[in-house]
């Protein structure tokens, strides 16, 4: 039943749209691994951290269709999945149609967190910025900046940026300690 809540049966990207393929979990049964979870007393289902409200967070985000944030130049193509962390998911060379970042690699550990570009804040078994959603700013047809506050607490900016002719694309990463605290 967990290995439902991965859409490991892929997915499509058209109209704007990630599109997920048949076969993922349903939100009743989500429910139902989180009510035998509790009846049963477990409180983390991954390795280093996550609770129920990972599970309804996943769910979230492959319960259904994800808008896709497009931004062009005459050499690239860039598709950007805001609920997938904001990160610049598929990559192509619109003159031969060659996507140049992995993406759908259904075979990938973290699977649908992997692929494009991403980048992460905190320690390697503690990182994040790369599975938290977030929500996308377009400045006009090849800028557009995400935002997110990590699962940690850092507030996250990453601003795609292309080059007006040159198959460039820039990524500027901003993070910020919202907290009082120093850390």
């Amino acid at each position: 039943m967990y290995a439902r809540f991965f859409p490991r049966n892929g997915y499509t990207i058209g109209d704007g749209k990630l599109k997920w393929n048949p076969g993922v979990a349903t939100l009743d049964q989500v429910l139902d691994f989180i009510e035998r979870m509790n009846a049963h007393g477990f409180t983390t289902i991954r390795e280093v951290s996550g609770g129920t409200d990972t599970l309804l967070l996943l769910y979230a985000i492959i319960g259904s269709d994800q808008d896709v944030v497009t931004l062009r130049n005459a050499a690239l193509e860039v598709d950007i999945v805001p609920t997938l962390a904001g990160r610049a998911l598929r990559i192509t060379d619109r003159a031969s149609g060659q996507t140049v970042t992995a993406w759908d690699v259904r075979k990938g550990l973290y699977y649908p967190f992997s692929g494009g570009w991403e980048d992460r804040v905190g320690p390697s078994t503690l990182a994040f910025g790369w599975v938290e959603p977030t929500t996308a700013r377009v400045e006009d047809e090849r800028t557009a900046t995400v935002s997110m506050s990590t699962l940690d607490g850092w507030s996250l900016k990453r601003r795609y940026s292309l080059d007006p002719v040159d198959p460039v694309l820039r990524v500027e990463t901003t993070v910020t300690n919202p907290g009082e605290k120093e850390r």
